[in-house]
């Protein structure tokens, strides 16, 4: 059995011309056509040295993940999208270094190092791969919620191999674990979905408190892309708009001051990714701005309607309007 590889790997700054496209789940070959969105978000990480990259708390992507963990439906989603997401992956590595397999899965450790977590390592045994990602312990889901990180981790192998390779993750640090841990199966494993009312007890445990490391805007935005499609991005609104008006019984409960309230909103909104929140209370106003890496439609529908959600949890008021603003590279949601 090969010795465990353990590594912390410094912020490199890397140069890449390389364009691609996705031809299939499995299947990815390099052209001179247009770079797909995933390889953009990839080759913009693997740029962008601290302190010039953007980050978001890792509280916004364990909300992602629990969204991405409501429905067995979903979770399968999240998954293949991580498939294409590793080949992606594995496409520019391919290209920049030429490195057999299993070494080349340094590259994949040091990729989730940069995406902002504290360390990663492996084990391969033959065909058995046991790959763990170290983060900070969140007593907050019931079971596994990486379904995306299982299939970038798949899909990185299985383009690596030339093979397909399943990965399940065996092991949770947002279920009590010591880290995450994923290993090769026979075919993908998904855990009993989340429930969202799971989430917003966990919100009230930790307030509007930031707990964790510091994940960059790209990688929370590629967990969420399963989530914009037009067919499952409305049921995602729900939920949030839900989930907007528990947190804030939840955080301020008995708190009936509205200056207070919104200083609770615009906290909850740092911690959770959603946008940068300017609050007016005569008239009462939010005013939410999204930078130019959130600067998406079905993103901004899914920041408004946690906005609503948690303006009309202290407030009789169910009549709010939004309007969206595209200004240059970002986006302006006003509600009121």
């Amino acid at each position: 059995m090969n010795n465990m590889r353990s590594r912390q790997h410094a912020y490199q700054k890397h140069k890449s011309n390389s364009t691609g496209a996705l031809n299939s789940l499995y299947s990815i070959n390099l052209t001179n056509g247009d770079v797909t969105y995933e390889h953009a978000m990839l080759l913009n990480i693997l740029n962008n040295s601290a302190p010039y990259a953007k980050e978001v708390p890792e509280e916004a992507l364990i909300l992602g993940n629990f969204l991405s963990s409501m429905t067995p439906t979903l979770k399968k989603l999240g998954y293949n999208h991580g498939v294409s997401i590793g080949r992606a992956l594995y496409d520019i590595f391919g290209i920049r270094n030429r490195l057999a397999y299993p070494q080349i899965l340094d590259q994949l450790s040091k990729f989730f190092e940069q995406v902002g977590y504290k360390n990663c390592d492996y084990n391969v045994n033959g065909r058995f791969v046991s790959f763990r990602i170290y983060k900070t312990k969140h007593k907050c889901s019931s079971g596994p919620i990486h379904d995306i990180e299982a299939g970038i981790i798949s899909g990185f192998i299985s383009a690596s191999i030339g093979d397909i390779s399943h990965i399940s993750e065996t092991s949770c640090a947002y279920a009590g674990g010591e880290y995450c841990s994923f290993d090769s199966a026979i075919s993908p494993k998904f855990s009993a979905p989340e429930s969202i009312e799971r989430y917003a007890l966990h919100m009230q445990r930790e307030g509007t408190l930031e707990i964790g490391d510091k994940i960059r805007t790209e990688y929370y935005m590629l967990n969420l892309m399963p989530l914009m499609d037009l067919e499952y991005s409305d049921s995602v609104c729900i939920m949030l708009h839900y989930l907007g008006s528990r947190a804030i019984k939840y955080i301020m409960p008995d708190n009936k001051n509205k200056v207070k309230i919104l200083q609770g909103i615009k906290a909850i909104y740092n911690k959770i990714g959603f946008g940068d929140v300017v609050c007016t209370q005569k008239p009462l106003k939010l005013e939410i701005i999204l930078d130019d890496l959130r600067s998406n439609k079905a993103f901004a529908d899914f920041s408004a309607s946690f906005a609503k959600g948690a303006l009309e949890g202290f407030s009789a008021k169910e009549d709010y309007t939004v309007t969206y603003e595209k200004q240059g590279d970002i986006y302006k949601i006003t509600i009121k």
